[in-house]
This record gives structure tokens, C-alpha cells and sequence, in this order.
């Protein structure tokens, strides 16, 4: 998935640089002695933490409001008719076609 990933240290207050970016990354350990403030911070900055186990598989801590938008775009993108239709549409967007439009909520 990723294909650069330096890990540094977090009680360093130190991040990982991956390709597409900064990631937190905490040991198990780290993450256990400080889950309120680990869980705030995935919260607040929008950003996923990789929790490290020893000798077992890592796991991702995410926002709530993050995962429910990850599985609402699985979800669109199972159809691949429908994936093509946005693929499409965000081809046409990017080539400056398409025009905004005010969303009007009722109450």
C-alpha cells in the first residue's frame, strides 16, 4: 500500500513520512498509555494512527465521521458501472467542465 515508510520514534512526538504524506504511528504500548489524547488527535486532525503490535498484524485508528465516509465511497464504488460514471464526472470537473450550483436545504 505504501511505498515509502520511514517510523520514527512517537514519544519523540516524531511522525512517519509515507508517500502521500505525514502518518502517526505508535506502539501498542505508546498507544495504551495515552488513548484519550491518541484518540483526540485522530479526531481532531483528521489523520489515521497505525497502532504496531509485536509480532502481530497492525490496526488503524480512524475517526468515526472518516470511516463512515471511506465505506460511503466503497459503497459507490462497488458498482463499476457507477464508478465509471463518477470517474467520468471528476474527468469533466478536472477539465473545468460542469457548473456550481448553490445547494438549497430545507428546513
Amino acid at each position: 500500500m505504501y511505498n515509502i515508510l520511514h517510523i520514527y520514534h512517537p514519544k519523540q512526538n516524531q511522525i512517519a513520512q509515507t508517500q502521500r504524506g505525514a502518518m502517526n504511528i505508535l506502539t501498542y504500548t505508546d498507544a495504551r498509555n495515552g488513548l484519550a489524547s491518541a484518540m483526540d488527535k485522530v479526531v481532531q486532525d483528521r489523520e489515521e494512527t497505525i497502532i504496531t503490535r509485536t509480532g502481530r498484524e497492525s490496526v488503524v485508528m480512524v475517526a468515526q465521521s472518516e470511516w463512515s465516509a471511506i465505506q460511503a465511497t466503497l459503497h459507490l464504488l462497488s458498482s463499476p458501472r457507477n464508478a465509471d460514471r463518477l470517474r467520468e464526472a471528476i474527468s469533466e470537473l478536472n477539465a473545468g467542465g460542469g457548473a456550481e450550483k448553490e445547494l438549497i436545504v430545507e428546513a
